[in-house]
């Protein structure tokens, strides 16, 4: 059976490396160790070479986009803090109104990250705080409690800092920054700074 053209043309250099002579010899060699290398990538595939890692590799090595993603991480703090504030409220609150930097209101899908809270969220800009100096859900009437981002910044792959805490108007507050790392596209809560409580 003969070989094919490409097993021809990955044999040919061993075939006359040994027939040519002086300084023709050693373009013969150099021309022999491309074309080794352009066979062995071929192994691997077209388009590859020897150097390239295969995709899986590549798609293994790769951060989650979930952990570039200063949003989630954010959504994470939020979540975080929901369970681990010292508000006179805690967790009983009715809803959990979440402030940005500068006391805007996060964007309609930074909300889609909260699903999972077991409180219901809205933006700030919907609290209310009645005569006493408690802050209210507004509906209902009902206590309420605002978590506060006052910074956030991504400070490389799969790492933040997030700078912020809980508000209850009159009762309490709290102030501390927050290190976050993601780990298989899920970011946690792994340091607090120093935590000041009002």
């Amino acid at each position: 059976m003969l070989p094919s053209a490409g097993a021809a043309y990955c044999l040919w250099p061993m075939n006359v490396r040994s027939k040519v002579i002086g300084v023709g010899r050693w373009s013969a060699v150099m021309v022999s160790i491309a074309l080794v290398a352009a066979c062995r990538g071929a192994a691997n595939g077209p388009g590859t070479t020897m150097a390239e890692k295969p995709a899986s590799a590549i798609s293994a090595s790769a951060t989650p986009a979930v952990c570039s993603d200063r949003m989630a991480a954010e959504a994470a703090y939020v979540s975080y803090l929901f369970s681990h504030n010292h508000s006179t409220v805690g967790t009983d609150a009715a809803v959990v109104f979440v402030e940005f930097p500068g006391g805007l209101d996060p964007a309609p899908e930074f909300f889609d990250h909260l699903e999972h809270l077991p409180a219901p969220t809205a933006p700030a800009s919907k609290a209310r705080t009645d005569e006493a100096g408690t802050l209210r859900d507004p509906v209902s009437g009902e206590r309420a409690l605002m978590i506060r981002i006052t910074s956030s910044r991504l400070l490389g792959p799969g790492q933040a800092e997030i700078q912020g805490g809980y508000y209850e108007a009159a009762l309490s507050a709290s102030q501390a920054t927050y290190q976050m790392r993601c780990t298989d596209g899920v970011w946690k809560v792994i340091a607090t700074g120093p935590l000041k409580i009002s």
